[in-house]
């Protein structure tokens, strides 16, 4: 069989390299809420999730595929925990193993492709202290530092928010205030 000239694989290779598939993109964590007593199994949903195939023409089985995925959920002061047992599943979902002990909060989270390409989804993942598994208005932590009386609600843990302008303490000496459920940094952010 005649092969093609190097210049013309070459220019076949580049029309079809990495840089030209959509960037990750991130929609939900399924289940949205999980309890941090023992390790929990969650679906990270979204679209354009690929893995980087390097092809060798000249020998076939030295090609590779790396299909490993960073899964990140970042605590809103900023520390990151890696989600374990990370696995492509298809172009639109990834399973993954939440480490159990972690502290209740609501965490984003940051997806890097194998490409490098990388999404964060806000608020993605609500890590709770208490048996949410029935809704049975248990009592259980949120870790929100603006909600009061936490209790389960569809699975999840919810509380009362406080009134806004109540003072909290997340990332900084003092300034925060809570402001609808949320608390938020003073104007100009952290020293």
């Amino acid at each position: 069989m005649r092969r093609p000239p190097p210049l013309l694989l070459l220019a076949l290779a580049a029309s079809c390299t990495s840089s030209d598939l959509p960037p990750p993109v991130v929609s939900a964590v399924d289940p949205p809420a999980v309890p941090n007593a023992s390790s929990s199994a969650v679906t990270v949903l979204g679209r354009n999730f690929a893995a980087e195939v390097t092809v060798d023409f000249d020998d076939p089985g030295q090609s590779q595929v790396d299909a490993v995925f960073d899964l990140t959920i970042v605590h809103p002061d900023g520390r990151r925990f890696s989600l374990q047992n990370v696995s492509l599943v298809s172009s639109t979902q990834i399973l993954a193993t939440v480490p159990a002990s972690l502290s209740p909060q609501t965490y984003d989270l940051l997806l890097v492709d194998p490409r490098g390409g990388a999404a964060v989804l806000p608020d993605a993942l609500q890590i709770y202290q208490g048996d949410c598994t029935k809704d049975d208005y248990s009592p259980c932590v949120s870790g929100n530092p603006c909600t009061t009386v936490d209790t389960c609600l569809g699975h999840k843990c919810v509380g009362t928010a406080v009134a806004d302008g109540t003072p909290c303490q997340l990332v900084c000496a003092a300034g925060e205030t809570c402001q609808a459920g949320v608390c938020t940094l003073p104007p100009g952010g952290c020293p």
